[in-house]
């Protein structure tokens, strides 16, 4: 679980963008969605457990917090200048960005599409043997076309949207708690039924949830 799914984000990376015949500054996509893809992929092979993928979570959002540029770049900005010392962005940002995307197209079709769906579409697109295209464009293309993510990419991918973690992720019965040196982010108490379904689809268990609570209570009142 100390991973956090780096290898098999590095398996991925072998697909994307290795696998796509698409060229430019793209970063954001192969590094920040490929990592936060990689994690679900962990979760679904049991290398990792769902709060450690809200502990991921929480860590990119401390990183994006503390990185320059989190309210002037856009993310295809962010890897422009990736060199120029917005690397936290293109991982931080990208892999936030990830998340709510995802999250966001769960709810808003039932479950029934996923990040997942972005990724199929890309190599159904853009596989090797295609004409070769600019990566911006074409990620930007499916993302906006999964129903209702018009917008949403728009304000996440084009525009420098600064991200608020605490009221983005509250839709989704998520919080982040107060107390440890970094962000953490959790389950909040008061669950909807839609709600609790979202998160059971991403590996939400509630017996383990209510155990773990416990114990950063118990925790927070030692410190």
């Amino acid at each position: 679980p100390q991973l956090n799914g780096a290898p098999t984000h590095e398996t991925a990376r072998l697909w994307v963008p290795n696998g796509l015949a698409l060229e430019g500054e793209y970063d954001w996509f192969y590094e920040g969605f490929t990592n936060y893809q990689a994690l679900r992929v962990a979760m679904r092979r049991e290398q990792l457990r769902f709060q450690d993928y809200l502990s991921a979570l929480g860590r990119a959002f401390d990183g994006y917090k503390s990185a320059r540029g989190g309210r002037e770049l856009s993310l295809a900005e962010a890897s422009r200048q990736r060199w120029s010392g917005s690397t936290a962005l293109v991982y931080q940002k990208g892999m936030l960005v990830a998340f709510l995307y995802d999250l966001t197209l769960m709810q808003g079709t039932g479950g029934k599409h996923s990040l997942e769906d972005v990724y199929r579409e890309l190599f159904r697109r853009h596989g090797i043997g295609k004409s070769r295209e600019d990566g911006n464009a074409a990620v930007v293309a499916v993302l906006s076309g999964l129903p209702g993510m018009r917008d949403f990419t728009e304000r996440f991918v084009r525009q420098p949207a600064e991200i608020n973690l605490p009221a983005a992720i509250a839709p989704f019965g998520l919080v982040v708690e107060p107390g440890g040196v970094r962000p953490h982010v959790g389950v909040s108490p008061t669950l909807g039924r839609p709600q609790r379904e979202l998160l059971r689809k991403l590996g939400y268990n509630e017996k383990l949830e209510a155990e773990s609570r416990k114990l950063r209570e118990r925790m927070r009142r030692q410190d």
